[in-house]
Protein backbone atom coordinates (compact mmCIF):
# COMPACT_ATOMS: atom_id res chain seq x y z
CA UNK A 1 0.00 0.00 0.00
CA UNK A 2 2.38 2.37 0.97
CA UNK A 3 4.31 1.57 -1.81
CA UNK A 4 2.11 2.12 -4.24
CA UNK A 5 1.28 5.89 -2.42
CA UNK A 6 4.81 6.40 -3.14
CA UNK A 7 5.18 5.42 -6.61
CA UNK A 8 2.24 7.53 -7.40
CA UNK A 9 3.41 11.22 -5.54
CA UNK A 10 7.02 10.41 -7.35
CA UNK A 11 5.76 10.70 -10.57
CA UNK A 12 5.11 14.19 -9.96
CA UNK A 13 8.36 15.28 -9.06
CA UNK A 14 9.22 15.09 -12.93
CA UNK A 15 7.42 17.61 -13.45
CA UNK A 16 8.12 21.60 -13.01
CA UNK A 17 7.02 23.28 -9.83
CA UNK A 18 3.50 23.64 -9.32
CA UNK A 19 0.31 25.30 -6.92
CA UNK A 20 0.09 22.24 -4.98
CA UNK A 21 -3.45 21.75 -5.24
CA UNK A 22 -2.09 19.57 -8.10
CA UNK A 23 -1.35 17.13 -5.56
CA UNK A 24 -4.77 15.96 -6.06
CA UNK A 25 -3.48 14.44 -9.26
CA UNK A 26 -1.72 11.94 -6.84
CA UNK A 27 -5.17 10.40 -6.59
CA UNK A 28 -5.78 8.99 -9.68
CA UNK A 29 -2.82 6.85 -9.70
CA UNK A 30 -3.05 5.94 -6.40
CA UNK A 31 -6.70 4.40 -7.53
CA UNK A 32 -5.46 2.45 -9.98
CA UNK A 33 -2.91 0.35 -7.88
CA UNK A 34 -5.22 -0.35 -5.17
CA UNK A 35 -8.85 -1.15 -4.53
CA UNK A 36 -9.42 -0.52 -0.94
CA UNK A 37 -7.20 0.56 1.75
CA UNK A 38 -7.76 0.67 5.49
CA UNK A 39 -8.45 4.21 6.23
CA UNK A 40 -10.45 3.09 9.91
CA UNK A 41 -10.46 0.76 12.57
CA UNK A 42 -13.56 -0.46 14.07
CA UNK A 43 -14.72 0.13 18.42
CA UNK A 44 -17.51 -2.55 19.19
CA UNK A 45 -19.31 -0.52 21.41
CA UNK A 46 -21.40 -3.64 22.88
CA UNK A 47 -24.57 -4.02 24.27
CA UNK A 48 -26.17 -3.71 27.65
CA UNK A 49 -26.18 -7.78 29.65
CA UNK A 50 -29.44 -9.34 28.59
CA UNK A 51 -29.77 -7.19 25.23
CA UNK A 52 -29.13 -8.62 22.20
CA UNK A 53 -27.94 -6.03 19.84
CA UNK A 54 -27.13 -2.28 19.43
CA UNK A 55 -27.48 0.44 16.94
CA UNK A 56 -25.98 3.91 17.12
CA UNK A 57 -28.01 7.24 16.04
CA UNK A 58 -25.82 10.23 16.94
CA UNK A 59 -22.09 11.02 17.40
CA UNK A 60 -20.69 14.04 18.76
CA UNK A 61 -17.47 15.71 17.64
CA UNK A 62 -15.37 14.58 21.15
CA UNK A 63 -16.78 11.31 19.61
CA UNK A 64 -19.55 9.99 22.46
CA UNK A 65 -22.19 7.93 20.72
CA UNK A 66 -25.87 7.53 21.98
CA UNK A 67 -28.33 5.03 20.50
CA UNK A 68 -30.37 1.98 21.53
CA UNK A 69 -30.07 -1.40 22.90
CA UNK A 70 -32.43 -3.94 22.08
CA UNK A 71 -33.75 -7.31 22.82
CA UNK A 72 -37.42 -7.89 21.37
CA UNK A 73 -39.34 -6.10 22.40
CA UNK A 74 -37.68 -4.14 25.08
CA UNK A 75 -35.03 -0.89 24.29
CA UNK A 76 -32.98 1.37 26.28
CA UNK A 77 -30.91 4.41 25.29
CA UNK A 78 -27.11 3.83 25.42
CA UNK A 79 -24.46 6.71 26.20
CA UNK A 80 -21.01 5.74 25.18
CA UNK A 81 -17.59 7.65 26.33
CA UNK A 82 -14.22 6.25 25.67
CA UNK A 83 -13.67 7.51 29.11
CA UNK A 84 -17.04 5.91 30.74
CA UNK A 85 -17.31 3.18 28.18
CA UNK A 86 -20.92 1.85 27.24
CA UNK A 87 -23.37 3.56 30.05
CA UNK A 88 -26.82 3.53 30.85
CA UNK A 89 -28.29 7.00 31.14
CA UNK A 90 -31.51 5.68 33.33
CA UNK A 91 -34.82 5.81 32.13
CA UNK A 92 -37.36 9.21 31.79
CA UNK A 93 -39.67 9.19 35.05
CA UNK A 94 -42.47 7.08 34.14
CA UNK A 95 -41.08 5.64 31.06
CA UNK A 96 -40.54 2.10 30.01
CA UNK A 97 -38.23 2.27 27.07
CA UNK A 98 -36.31 4.89 25.38
CA UNK A 99 -34.51 5.29 22.16
CA UNK A 100 -31.28 7.20 22.08
CA UNK A 101 -31.61 10.11 19.16
CA UNK A 102 -29.42 12.49 19.40
CA UNK A 103 -25.61 14.21 21.52
CA UNK A 104 -24.48 17.46 21.36
CA UNK A 105 -21.10 18.81 22.33
CA UNK A 106 -22.12 19.80 25.96
CA UNK A 107 -23.29 15.64 26.23
CA UNK A 108 -27.19 16.80 26.76
CA UNK A 109 -28.85 13.48 25.00
CA UNK A 110 -32.41 13.73 23.42
CA UNK A 111 -34.48 10.32 23.44
CA UNK A 112 -37.21 8.98 21.71
CA UNK A 113 -40.10 7.28 24.08
CA UNK A 114 -42.37 5.98 21.44
CA UNK A 115 -42.13 3.52 18.88
CA UNK A 116 -42.03 6.16 15.95
CA UNK A 117 -44.52 8.41 14.04
CA UNK A 118 -47.48 6.25 12.99
CA UNK A 119 -46.89 3.11 15.01
CA UNK A 120 -49.77 3.74 17.43
CA UNK A 121 -47.75 3.59 20.36
CA UNK A 122 -47.58 6.83 21.58
CA UNK A 123 -44.61 8.39 23.85
CA UNK A 124 -42.52 12.42 24.31
CA UNK A 125 -38.93 13.35 23.50
CA UNK A 126 -36.96 13.98 26.35
CA UNK A 127 -33.64 15.41 26.56
CA UNK A 128 -31.53 14.77 29.52
CA UNK A 129 -29.07 17.49 30.78
CA UNK A 130 -26.10 16.79 32.80
CA UNK A 131 -26.34 17.93 36.47
CA UNK A 132 -30.03 19.00 35.57
CA UNK A 133 -31.31 15.72 34.75
CA UNK A 134 -34.11 14.72 32.35
CA UNK A 135 -36.95 17.38 30.59
CA UNK A 136 -40.06 16.49 29.09
CA UNK A 137 -39.91 18.31 25.81
CA UNK A 138 -43.59 18.16 25.22
CA UNK A 139 -45.62 17.66 21.93
CA UNK A 140 -48.12 19.18 19.83
CA UNK A 141 -51.36 18.31 20.89
CA UNK A 142 -51.84 14.82 19.89
CA UNK A 143 -50.03 13.23 22.72
CA UNK A 144 -46.85 11.87 20.86
CA UNK A 145 -43.26 13.77 20.16
CA UNK A 146 -40.24 12.09 18.29
CA UNK A 147 -36.88 13.68 18.61
CA UNK A 148 -34.39 13.35 15.35
CA UNK A 149 -31.54 16.09 16.08
CA UNK A 150 -29.94 18.15 18.67
CA UNK A 151 -27.76 21.84 18.21
CA UNK A 152 -24.78 22.46 20.59
CA UNK A 153 -27.40 25.05 21.88
CA UNK A 154 -29.79 22.09 23.09
CA UNK A 155 -32.41 22.95 20.49
CA UNK A 156 -34.45 19.65 19.47
CA UNK A 157 -35.89 18.84 16.07
CA UNK A 158 -38.30 16.28 15.26
CA UNK A 159 -42.06 15.11 14.30
CA UNK A 160 -45.20 15.25 16.27
CA UNK A 161 -49.13 14.89 15.82
CA UNK A 162 -51.34 17.45 16.10
CA UNK A 163 -54.08 14.77 17.06
CA UNK A 164 -54.46 11.42 17.71
CA UNK A 165 -55.84 10.52 14.91
CA UNK A 166 -52.12 12.00 12.87
CA UNK A 167 -51.44 14.96 11.12
CA UNK A 168 -47.81 15.39 12.21
CA UNK A 169 -45.66 18.04 12.10
CA UNK A 170 -42.02 19.00 12.22
CA UNK A 171 -41.42 20.95 15.38
CA UNK A 172 -38.69 22.39 16.91
CA UNK A 173 -38.15 22.29 20.94
CA UNK A 174 -36.51 25.75 22.40
CA UNK A 175 -35.33 26.73 25.84
CA UNK A 176 -37.91 29.50 27.13
CA UNK A 177 -40.54 28.65 23.70
CA UNK A 178 -40.99 25.35 24.27
CA UNK A 179 -42.47 23.57 21.42
CA UNK A 180 -43.30 25.48 18.39
CA UNK A 181 -44.91 24.19 15.10
CA UNK A 182 -42.12 24.91 12.01
CA UNK A 183 -44.62 24.83 9.61
CA UNK A 184 -48.41 25.14 10.76
CA UNK A 185 -50.93 23.52 8.37
CA UNK A 186 -48.02 21.61 6.55
CA UNK A 187 -47.18 17.93 7.45
CA UNK A 188 -43.59 16.92 7.16
CA UNK A 189 -40.13 15.90 9.05
CA UNK A 190 -37.20 17.96 10.17
CA UNK A 191 -34.13 15.70 10.43
CA UNK A 192 -31.58 18.12 11.43
CA UNK A 193 -30.78 21.42 13.29
CA UNK A 194 -27.27 23.46 12.72
CA UNK A 195 -26.21 26.53 15.28
CA UNK A 196 -27.57 28.94 13.54
CA UNK A 197 -30.99 27.39 13.98
CA UNK A 198 -31.34 26.49 10.56
CA UNK A 199 -33.59 23.31 10.07
CA UNK A 200 -33.32 20.75 7.69
CA UNK A 201 -37.06 18.60 6.47
CA UNK A 202 -38.89 17.18 3.92
CA UNK A 203 -42.85 16.66 2.68
CA UNK A 204 -43.30 16.62 -1.14
CA UNK A 205 -40.26 18.70 -1.27
CA UNK A 206 -36.80 19.31 0.18
CA UNK A 207 -37.66 22.25 3.18
CA UNK A 208 -35.65 24.02 5.38
CA UNK A 209 -36.40 26.93 8.20
CA UNK A 210 -33.92 29.72 7.86
CA UNK A 211 -34.89 32.19 11.43
CA UNK A 212 -36.51 35.12 10.59
CA UNK A 213 -36.90 34.10 7.01
CA UNK A 214 -39.29 30.82 7.57
CA UNK A 215 -39.40 27.89 5.87
CA UNK A 216 -37.90 27.28 2.71
CA UNK A 217 -39.12 25.25 -0.17
CA UNK A 218 -36.64 24.31 -2.09
CA UNK A 219 -38.20 21.74 -4.73
CA UNK A 220 -37.66 18.55 -5.89
CA UNK A 221 -35.02 17.10 -8.81
CA UNK A 222 -37.41 16.77 -12.14
CA UNK A 223 -39.08 14.02 -12.28
CA UNK A 224 -37.97 12.74 -8.72
CA UNK A 225 -41.11 13.78 -6.71
CA UNK A 226 -40.43 11.61 -3.62
CA UNK A 227 -37.46 13.30 -1.46
CA UNK A 228 -36.19 12.56 1.83
CA UNK A 229 -33.76 14.99 3.71
CA UNK A 230 -30.75 13.55 5.11
CA UNK A 231 -28.34 15.74 6.91
CA UNK A 232 -27.08 19.52 6.85
CA UNK A 233 -23.55 20.84 7.64
CA UNK A 234 -22.84 23.83 9.54
CA UNK A 235 -23.71 25.95 6.51
CA UNK A 236 -27.02 25.18 6.02
CA UNK A 237 -26.02 22.84 2.85
CA UNK A 238 -28.24 20.01 2.56
CA UNK A 239 -28.19 16.02 1.24
CA UNK A 240 -30.95 14.06 0.69
CA UNK A 241 -32.43 11.64 -1.78
CA UNK A 242 -35.01 11.51 -4.30
CA UNK A 243 -37.07 8.72 -5.93
CA UNK A 244 -39.61 8.09 -8.41
CA UNK A 245 -43.25 7.49 -7.13
CA UNK A 246 -42.69 3.92 -7.03
CA UNK A 247 -39.17 4.26 -5.28
CA UNK A 248 -36.90 2.52 -8.16
CA UNK A 249 -35.10 4.98 -9.40
CA UNK A 250 -32.63 6.56 -6.93
CA UNK A 251 -30.62 9.77 -7.06
CA UNK A 252 -28.53 11.59 -4.19
CA UNK A 253 -28.88 15.45 -4.43
CA UNK A 254 -27.20 18.29 -2.80
CA UNK A 255 -28.43 21.92 -2.02
CA UNK A 256 -26.36 25.02 -1.08
CA UNK A 257 -27.24 28.56 -1.46
CA UNK A 258 -24.74 29.43 -4.00
CA UNK A 259 -24.95 26.62 -6.71
CA UNK A 260 -28.76 25.71 -5.79
CA UNK A 261 -30.44 22.07 -5.62
CA UNK A 262 -27.88 19.58 -7.81
CA UNK A 263 -28.81 15.99 -8.90
CA UNK A 264 -25.83 13.81 -8.07
CA UNK A 265 -27.27 10.98 -10.16
CA UNK A 266 -28.30 7.35 -9.38
CA UNK A 267 -27.11 5.21 -6.62
CA UNK A 268 -29.50 2.45 -7.10
CA UNK A 269 -32.17 1.03 -4.84
CA UNK A 270 -32.87 1.93 -1.26
CA UNK A 271 -29.87 4.44 -0.74
CA UNK A 272 -30.09 6.62 2.11
CA UNK A 273 -28.05 9.37 3.54
CA UNK A 274 -28.03 9.60 7.37
CA UNK A 275 -24.80 12.07 7.87
CA UNK A 276 -23.02 14.68 7.05
CA UNK A 277 -19.96 16.14 8.43
CA UNK A 278 -18.66 19.64 7.72
CA UNK A 279 -16.03 18.96 5.79
CA UNK A 280 -18.73 17.20 3.02
CA UNK A 281 -18.16 14.02 3.66
CA UNK A 282 -21.51 12.15 3.27
CA UNK A 283 -22.48 8.25 5.11
CA UNK A 284 -25.73 6.25 4.70
CA UNK A 285 -26.88 2.90 3.30
CA UNK A 286 -27.70 1.15 0.19
CA UNK A 287 -30.67 -2.08 0.81
CA UNK A 288 -31.74 -3.42 -2.57
CA UNK A 289 -34.70 -5.22 -0.93
CA UNK A 290 -33.07 -8.30 -1.14
CA UNK A 291 -31.35 -9.15 1.94
CA UNK A 292 -28.17 -6.75 0.65
CA UNK A 293 -27.41 -4.08 2.52
CA UNK A 294 -24.14 -2.12 3.15
CA UNK A 295 -23.02 0.84 5.16
CA UNK A 296 -22.02 3.69 2.37
CA UNK A 297 -19.23 6.45 2.15
CA UNK A 298 -19.32 9.33 -0.02
CA UNK A 299 -15.86 11.35 -0.06
CA UNK A 300 -16.39 13.50 -2.83
CA UNK A 301 -19.19 13.51 -5.67
CA UNK A 302 -16.72 11.96 -8.31
CA UNK A 303 -16.45 9.18 -7.05
CA UNK A 304 -19.58 8.69 -5.35
CA UNK A 305 -20.88 6.28 -2.69
CA UNK A 306 -18.65 3.88 -1.79
CA UNK A 307 -18.95 0.70 0.56
CA UNK A 308 -17.61 1.77 3.50
CA UNK A 309 -16.36 -1.95 4.97
CA UNK A 310 -13.92 -1.92 2.29
CA UNK A 311 -12.17 0.42 4.35
CA UNK A 312 -12.55 -1.58 7.96
CA UNK A 313 -10.48 -4.32 9.50
CA UNK A 314 -11.57 -7.85 7.33
CA UNK A 315 -14.46 -9.43 9.24
CA UNK A 316 -16.76 -6.92 9.69
CA UNK A 317 -20.04 -6.49 7.82
CA UNK A 318 -21.14 -2.94 8.11
CA UNK A 319 -25.12 -2.87 7.28
CA UNK A 320 -25.72 0.87 7.66
CA UNK A 321 -24.01 4.54 8.79
CA UNK A 322 -25.59 6.75 10.70
CA UNK A 323 -23.09 9.79 11.36
CA UNK A 324 -19.75 11.10 11.18
CA UNK A 325 -18.30 14.12 12.96
CA UNK A 326 -15.63 16.63 12.01
CA UNK A 327 -13.22 14.62 13.40
CA UNK A 328 -14.18 11.64 11.00
CA UNK A 329 -15.02 9.21 13.71
CA UNK A 330 -18.43 7.52 11.79
CA UNK A 331 -21.14 5.89 13.71
CA UNK A 332 -22.40 2.49 11.88
CA UNK A 333 -24.18 -0.91 12.41
CA UNK A 334 -22.85 -4.44 11.61
CA UNK A 335 -21.35 -7.09 12.67
CA UNK A 336 -17.81 -9.19 12.87
CA UNK A 337 -17.41 -12.35 10.92
CA UNK A 338 -21.29 -13.37 11.95
CA UNK A 339 -21.59 -12.19 14.65
CA UNK A 340 -24.25 -10.38 17.16
CA UNK A 341 -25.04 -7.12 15.93
CA UNK A 342 -23.67 -4.02 17.03
CA UNK A 343 -23.37 -0.19 17.20
CA UNK A 344 -19.83 0.36 16.13
CA UNK A 345 -17.41 3.74 15.90
CA UNK A 346 -14.97 3.93 12.92
CA UNK A 347 -12.20 6.10 13.83
CA UNK A 348 -9.86 7.15 11.26
CA UNK A 349 -6.14 5.78 10.84
CA UNK A 350 -4.92 9.13 9.38
CA UNK A 351 -5.81 11.65 11.85
CA UNK A 352 -4.59 14.95 10.07
CA UNK A 353 -1.66 16.21 11.71
CA UNK A 354 0.56 19.33 11.50
CA UNK A 355 3.78 19.15 13.19
CA UNK A 356 6.67 21.56 13.38
CA UNK A 357 10.14 20.46 12.93
CA UNK A 358 13.72 21.93 13.68
CA UNK A 359 14.59 25.53 13.55
CA UNK A 360 14.88 28.19 10.93
CA UNK A 361 17.26 30.73 10.34
CA UNK A 362 17.81 34.59 9.52
CA UNK A 363 20.30 37.65 9.71
CA UNK A 364 19.39 38.00 13.15
CA UNK A 365 20.93 35.23 14.88
CA UNK A 366 18.32 33.13 17.05
CA UNK A 367 15.47 34.32 14.74
CA UNK A 368 13.45 32.87 11.79
CA UNK A 369 10.76 33.39 10.73
CA UNK A 370 7.78 31.54 12.13
CA UNK A 371 5.57 28.99 10.15
CA UNK A 372 1.83 28.04 11.58
CA UNK A 373 -0.45 25.53 9.72
CA UNK A 374 -3.49 23.81 10.25
CA UNK A 375 -4.25 20.16 9.85
CA UNK A 376 -4.88 19.16 6.48
CA UNK A 377 -8.13 17.82 6.60
CA UNK A 378 -9.32 16.61 3.13
CA UNK A 379 -12.05 18.45 1.89
CA UNK A 380 -11.10 21.47 4.46
CA UNK A 381 -8.87 24.93 4.13
CA UNK A 382 -5.83 24.11 4.52
CA UNK A 383 -4.08 27.75 6.14
CA UNK A 384 -0.68 28.70 6.31
CA UNK A 385 0.34 31.91 8.86
CA UNK A 386 3.77 33.53 8.66
CA UNK A 387 5.14 35.73 11.45
CA UNK A 388 8.28 37.72 12.44
CA UNK A 389 9.62 37.65 9.09
CA UNK A 390 10.42 40.48 7.06
CA UNK A 391 8.25 43.42 6.64
CA UNK A 392 6.40 44.15 3.46
CA UNK A 393 9.01 40.93 1.60
CA UNK A 394 7.45 38.03 -0.63
CA UNK A 395 8.53 34.75 -0.27
CA UNK A 396 7.41 30.91 -0.96
CA UNK A 397 6.11 27.97 0.58
CA UNK A 398 7.77 24.76 -0.69
CA UNK A 399 6.35 21.28 -0.50
CA UNK A 400 7.34 17.91 -1.13
CA UNK A 401 6.11 14.79 -0.91
CA UNK A 402 7.59 11.86 2.15
CA UNK A 403 9.00 13.09 5.59
CA UNK A 404 11.23 15.77 6.61
CA UNK A 405 14.73 14.73 5.37
CA UNK A 406 17.04 17.67 6.78
CA UNK A 407 19.66 18.95 4.80
CA UNK A 408 22.17 21.88 6.04
CA UNK A 409 22.55 24.62 3.79
CA UNK A 410 26.34 26.19 4.36
CA UNK A 411 24.91 29.36 4.12
CA UNK A 412 26.67 30.85 7.38
CA UNK A 413 23.55 31.15 9.28
CA UNK A 414 23.01 27.48 10.35
CA UNK A 415 20.05 27.06 7.47
CA UNK A 416 18.87 23.84 6.75
CA UNK A 417 15.89 22.54 4.31
CA UNK A 418 13.50 19.92 5.56
CA UNK A 419 11.79 19.25 2.41
CA UNK A 420 13.11 16.68 0.33
CA UNK A 421 13.95 18.60 -2.71
CA UNK A 422 14.41 15.50 -5.09
CA UNK A 423 10.47 15.17 -4.13
CA UNK A 424 9.35 18.61 -4.80
CA UNK A 425 5.57 18.62 -5.69
CA UNK A 426 4.63 22.78 -5.43
CA UNK A 427 4.95 25.87 -4.20
CA UNK A 428 2.66 29.10 -3.02
CA UNK A 429 3.63 32.44 -2.82
CA UNK A 430 3.44 34.12 0.36
CA UNK A 431 3.74 38.55 0.85
CA UNK A 432 4.18 39.61 4.16
CA UNK A 433 2.91 43.31 5.82
CA UNK A 434 4.58 46.07 7.84
CA UNK A 435 4.96 43.50 10.93
CA UNK A 436 5.96 40.94 9.19
CA UNK A 437 2.80 38.56 8.99
CA UNK A 438 1.32 36.82 6.22
CA UNK A 439 -1.22 33.96 5.27
CA UNK A 440 -1.74 31.97 2.61
CA UNK A 441 -3.99 28.23 1.72
CA UNK A 442 -5.61 26.47 -0.48
CA UNK A 443 -8.46 24.00 -0.86
CA UNK A 444 -7.69 20.15 0.14
CA UNK A 445 -9.55 17.85 -2.47
CA UNK A 446 -12.46 15.33 -0.85
CA UNK A 447 -10.23 12.66 -2.15
CA UNK A 448 -10.01 9.34 -0.18
CA UNK A 449 -7.02 8.60 -1.69
CA UNK A 450 -4.61 10.99 -0.49
CA UNK A 451 -5.15 9.80 3.04
CA UNK A 452 -2.33 8.89 4.84
CA UNK A 453 -0.18 10.98 2.42
CA UNK A 454 2.92 12.75 4.12
CA UNK A 455 4.12 16.01 2.97
CA UNK A 456 6.70 18.57 4.40
CA UNK A 457 6.93 22.06 4.15
CA UNK A 458 8.81 25.07 4.76
CA UNK A 459 8.83 28.89 4.07
CA UNK A 460 11.30 30.96 1.99
CA UNK A 461 11.46 34.75 2.65
CA UNK A 462 13.75 37.43 1.02
CA UNK A 463 15.84 39.37 3.92
CA UNK A 464 18.05 42.23 3.34
CA UNK A 465 19.59 41.34 6.62
CA UNK A 466 20.97 37.53 5.61
CA UNK A 467 24.26 37.26 3.92
CA UNK A 468 22.06 35.50 1.48
CA UNK A 469 19.27 37.30 1.24
CA UNK A 470 16.87 34.31 2.46
CA UNK A 471 15.36 33.81 5.93
CA UNK A 472 14.06 30.35 6.05
CA UNK A 473 11.23 29.07 8.98
CA UNK A 474 10.99 25.70 10.64
CA UNK A 475 9.95 23.04 8.50
CA UNK A 476 6.40 21.60 9.04
CA UNK A 477 5.90 17.88 8.55
CA UNK A 478 2.46 17.36 7.86
CA UNK A 479 0.27 14.10 7.12
CA UNK A 480 -2.91 14.35 5.14
CA UNK A 481 -6.11 12.74 6.63
CA UNK A 482 -9.45 12.92 8.24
Amino acid sequence: MQACKSASTASLTRSPIMKIHRIAAAAAAVASCLSAQTLYTVVDLGSFPGFASSKPAAINDFGDVVGTCSASLSHRAFLYTDAAGLVDPGLPPGVSRSFGMAINNSGQIAVQTSFGAFSGIAGHAWRLTPGTGWQDLGHLGGGSSDPTFMNSAGDVVGVANLTSAGAYEPFVFRDGAGMVRLSPGSPGRAVAINDLGQVAGYSNSILRFVPGIGMQNLGSPPLLPNVIAGAMDSAGNMVGVASTSNGHVRHLWHYSDALGLRDLGWTGKRTVLRGMNNHGVVVGKYDDDNGTAYALVQFDEAVGPLRLDLFAPAGWSLFDAFGINDGGQIIAFGRLNGGPNRAVRLDPVFVASSQPVGNGCSGIPGTWPQLSATRPVLGSTFAMAIGTAANNSFGVVMFASGAPSPVPLGLGQGCTTYPNLSSVIGQLSIATDATGAGTTGFSLPNTWQLAGMRVTTQAAVLSPTSSSFLDFSQGIDLLLGF
